[in-house]
C-alpha cells in the first residue's frame, strides 16, 4: 500500500518526532506488537546521508560539514500479533518527506515541491489500511498544498515557455 500528499512543507526535529510517535503509539493502542526495527535515515545535498536507530540519537545529531536535508525516511518493522493468527507476523511501514525529488535517488515519482510519501508491506490488509489512512491525515496536516494552477506552470514550464518564445519569434 503506497500513498503520497504532494506539496510545500518545512519540517524540524519536533515533525519527524511525532510521525515516530504517532505510528508507535497506534501500534500500541490497538494491537500485540512490539517495534523490531527502526531507523530514520536523512539525506543531504552534499551527497552524504546519515542513519540513526532511536529518535533521540536522531535529535542530537548536528553534521559538522556545510549541508541541508532533502529527504528524511523513516523505516519502521513490527512483529503484530493479530487476534485470528498463531504467531506474530512482520508489518514494515516507511515514511518519506521529501523536500527534492531532483535529489532523491530512490524515488519513483517526481514532485514539483516535495511530498511525504508513506508505503507499507502487510499481512493483514485492515491494519494497514488503519495505518495508511491515519499517515495520509497526518501528511495533510503539515503539507500546504499548492495552487492547481502553479502546480501546472511549474511542471510543464518548459512547454509553456518554448511554446511562448515560438509564438513571439514568429510574430
Amino acid at each position: 500500500m503506497k500513498g503520497a500528499v504532494e506539496g510545500v512543507f518545512d519540517v524540524g526535529f519536533e515533525e519527524i518526532e511525532n510521525v515516530f510517535h504517532l505510528v508507535a503509539t497506534r501500534v500500541k493502542d490497538q494491537n500485540e506488537g512490539s517495534l523490531a526495527h527502526f531507523s530514520i535515515t536523512v539525506h543531504y545535498d552534499n551527497g552524504t546521508s546519515i542513519t540513526h536507530h532511536d529518535v533521540s540519537q536522531f535529535r542530537s545529531y548536528n553534521p559538522v560539514e556545510s549541508c541541508h536535508p532533502f529527504e528524511v525516511v523513516l523505516n519502521f518493522t513490527y512483529l503484530i500479533s493479530f487476534p485470528n493468527k498463531s504467531s506474530p507476523e512482520k508489518q514494515e511501514i516507511q515514511v518519506a518527506m521529501v523536500a527534492d525529488s531532483d535529489a532523491a535517488r530512490n524515488r519513483r515519482r517526481h514532485y514539483t515541491d516535495g511530498a511525504f510519501e508513506y508505503e507499507i508491506h502487510y499481512t493483514n490488509r485492515t491494519w494497514a489500511t488503519d495505518i495508511g489512512s491515519l499517515l495520509k491525515n497526518h501528511g495533510e496536516r503539515f503539507i500546504e498544498r499548492t495552487a492547481k494552477l502553479k502546480r501546472f506552470f511549474r511542471r510543464y514550464n518548459d512547454i509553456f515557455l518554448s511554446t511562448l518564445s515560438s509564438v513571439v519569434l514568429i510574430n
